[in-house]
C-alpha cells in the first residue's frame, strides 16, 4: 500500500489536478497506432507542421462498422485554426480488415448521408497505412486560415494508401 502511494506521487498532473491524486487521461495508444502516429508526425515535420495528441475529445461521423475500432485521436498544430486539424487513427487489428473499414468510410463519407455532419465545403483525406485507418478533413470555409489547412490536408493525402471521396 505504501509503495502505491510513493508511486501516484510520482504520476504528473494534470493541470487543475490536486497534489498527490494521480490523474490518467488518456488511455494507451496500440502498438499500430503509435508505428503510424510516428511516420505520420515525421510526414508533417518534413512539411514544417506538428502532430499532437488531442488533448480534446473529437469523434468524426463515420459508418456503423467503425464505431467500435479502437481509434487514437491527434491533432496538427495549426497556429491560426486551434480547435481543427484532427486527425484519427483507427486500430483495424490487420491490413484485410483495415481495407474493408477504409472502404467503408470511403463509401460513407461519398454518400450524402455521410456528409451530413460535415460543412458543405468538407475536403477529406482517407488513407490506409498498415493496419491502420487514418482520417481527417478540413472546410476552407469554416478555416480561419484555409491555404495552410489545405497544406496540411495534402500532406495527409500523401500518406499511405488513398482512398479518395467521390461526391
Amino acid at each position: 500500500m505504501a509503495l502505491a502511494v510513493v508511486l501516484a506521487g510520482c504520476v504528473p498532473l494534470a493541470s487543475g489536478s490536486s497534489p498527490g491524486i494521480a490523474v490518467i487521461s488518456q488511455p494507451p495508444v496500440p502498438f499500430a497506432v503509435a508505428q503510424t502516429a510516428a511516420a505520420l508526425e515525421a510526414a508533417y515535420r518534413q512539411a514544417d507542421f506538428g502532430l499532437i495528441r488531442a488533448n480534446q475529445p473529437y469523434r468524426p461521423s463515420e459508418p456503423p462498422d467503425l464505431i467500435g475500432v479502437p481509434r487514437t485521436v491527434y491533432q496538427v498544430v495549426l497556429p491560426r485554426d486551434p480547435g481543427a486539424g484532427y486527425v484519427v487513427i483507427y486500430d483495424a487489428t490487420d491490413p484485410v480488415n483495415a481495407q474493408a473499414l477504409a472502404t467503408s468510410m470511403q463509401r460513407y463519407l461519398g454518400s450524402g448521408f455521410g456528409q451530413t455532419n460535415f460543412p458543405t465545403d468538407a475536403q477529406f483525406a482517407v488513407q490506409l497505412y498498415g493496419s491502420t485507418i487514418v482520417f481527417g478533413w478540413y472546410s476552407p470555409g469554416a478555416s480561419a486560415d484555409p491555404a495552410t489547412a489545405a497544406s496540411a490536408l495534402k500532406v495527409l493525402r500523401s500518406f499511405g494508401q488513398a482512398f479518395p471521396i467521390v461526391r
